[in-house]
């Protein structure tokens, strides 16, 4: 036997091993205070109430009651899920779709009484099926939605209604996501061989399709940890000519997700809008915050992008600005994380094309950004 063999964990080693690394992991970042990561290392270790604790402390509750409702504390669940009902905008369809369907299930799971259940649900099928101007990429998300929901409660009508309108939706045009969708549908339903037999047949055909549209290029990974940078270095720093443009463009890959803008090049996910007006720095910090805590796009992790990933928006003139159309031209002029020694902050001009800075109390518009 050689040292290979004998240092290569069995499968039954790594059974044991990986929920154990990251059960040491979680410890480690709670530790050291990050508290989100830790949370993330407890749902991958299966210790799914540890990681739901961790954020009901920092009342994170779109995070924290599918966890609970998963780990079979139905009444703690419920409660979260009106939180997050209460808490949620308006404006945000997808987040009140799931935090309506959370009540109805933890009602239907916990009391056994499905009748308490069903105004909750009509009002989320309400808004699943309200499509007027709504696109086809967001309209599958809901209907994603629906189809997970009647997994929870083990309702196999739901699932194939849920998830064949999801498919239905992403066509084409989303071939990524209608092969997530469809795996996620294979594991729903593996007990019904027929219809097993149906989605893998499927699958194999999409799969071919995003062998031949799989892009070339690998994913460019940019910055995402904010700097501070003299006048002196700006341009060696984020890579300018000496018009202060960069000296290579990002070919970006854009993918319009209705109140986002996903970046397959880079892998980010863009707010497609901004703030309506300019705003001071610590303004923009205090609307960036108010997004997060009404988790915008079901998401509470948006942050200012860095002059790295703001300066890949940029492009060669289209029409009056230095961005793509898909984006909202509101936002001339948008605030970066990156700070200016001494003073100020970093900033992309997309009326002109080219990098600046402003004082920290000037005008600036943000578009904010996730990894």
């Amino acid at each position: 036997m050689n040292l290979l063999e004998i240092v290569r964990p069995s499968e039954n080693d790594l059974e044991w091993l990986m929920p154990e690394l990251f059960r040491r992991s979680g410890k480690l970042y709670e530790e050291c205070g990050r508290w989100q990561d830790a949370a993330k290392c407890w749902v991958q270790a299966g210790e799914v109430g540890q990681a739901a604790d961790i954020y009901l402390q920092s009342k994170d509750y779109s995070r924290a009651a599918p966890l609970l409702l998963t780990g079979g504390r139905y009444n703690e669940a419920l409660k979260c899920y009106r939180h997050w009902l209460s808490s949620v905008a308006e404006s945000n369809t997808e987040g009140r779709v799931k935090a309506l369907l959370g009540i109805a299930a933890s009602l239907i799971l916990g009391t056994a009484k499905p009748h308490k259940a069903n105004e909750e649900y009509r009002s989320a099928r309400e808004l699943i099926e309200d499509e007027i101007d709504r696109n086809p990429f967001t309209a599958g998300r809901y209907w994603e939605v629906l189809g997970e929901y009647g997994v929870t409660i083990g309702r196999s009508d739901l699932i194939q209604l849920g998830y064949e309108k999801a498919l239905f939706c992403y066509s084409t045009d989303h071939n990524g996501e209608r092969l997530r969708t469809a795996q996620i549908y294979l594991d729903a339903v593996r007990y019904n061989r027929l219809l097993a037999a149906d989605i893998e047949a499927r699958l194999a055909e999409w799969r071919i399709l995003q062998t031949e549209d799989e892009p070339s290029s690998k994913i460019i990974y940019l910055r995402s940890e904010p700097l501070t940078v003299s006048q002196d270095d700006y341009k060696e720093v984020f890579k300018l000519n000496d018009d202060r443009r960069p000296f290579e463009y990002i070919e970006n890959d854009f993918e319009d997700r209705g109140d986002t803008v996903l970046d397959h090049a880079t892998g980010l996910l863009w707010q497609k809008s901004g703030s309506d007006k300019g705003l001071t720095y610590g303004e923009a910090k205090t609307y960036v915050e108010k997004l997060n805590s009404e988790h915008f796009a079901d998401y509470n992790d948006w942050r200012f992008p860095t002059m790295d990933e703001l300066t890949s928006l940029l492009e060669k003139q289209s029409k009056d600005l230095y961005i793509n159309p898909i984006f909202d031209s509101k936002q001339r002029w948008c605030w970066s994380s990156d700070r200016r020694s001494p003073g100020g902050a970093w900033n992309v001009d997309f009326n002109v094309g080219f990098v600046d800075w402003g004082d920290l109390s000037g005008g600036g518009c943000v578009r904010v950004v996730r990894s």
